[in-house]
């Protein structure tokens, strides 16, 4: 049996409006926000940004659990606005957390949390032993 393509089934399928319209929606569904994260490396940290827009520091927490889960807990709270009609709510509130299992080779009592413009960079060092180097090797 041939089955006709119809691209309008498959947009609703591939659209993550289709089943959570609106935040109000997504809301009542027990709110799951979750900020996005990048994690890269250089020589002598491994780095981590949440994009958090709209989150204070005073809403978050930030701790290492057990010396080796690296969590984040926070709250970005709704502004209440007197409306008469909502039109579209598509920006995501509530409390999230965020969890990490960090790698042997990080120190956990010298990671180092800083904010700007929504994104929050977490700078976590790698031990001494763990850093690359170069070892010269004389010839006989």
């Amino acid at each position: 049996m041939l089955v006709k393509y119809n691209p309008h089934r498959y947009n609703r399928l591939f659209n993550p409006n289709a089943y959570y319209p609106t935040s109000r929606v997504y809301k009542d569904c027990n709110n799951r926000y979750s900020p996005k994260v990048d994690v890269y490396e250089d020589k002598e940290n491994l780095y981590l940004e949440l994009e958090i827009p709209g989150v204070n520091k005073e809403n978050m927490d930030i701790k290492v659990v057990a010396e080796k889960i690296l969590v984040i807990n926070g709250e970005k709270a709704e502004q209440e606005k007197e409306v008469e009609k909502r039109w579209r709510a598509e920006r995501f509130y509530g409390e999230f957390k965020r969890s990490f299992r960090l790698p042997e080779y990080l120190d956990p009592e010298k990671i180092t949390a800083k904010m700007d413009n929504g994104i929050l960079t977490l700078s976590m060092p790698k031990k001494e032993e763990a850093k690359p180097r170069e070892i010269n090797i004389d010839f006989n």
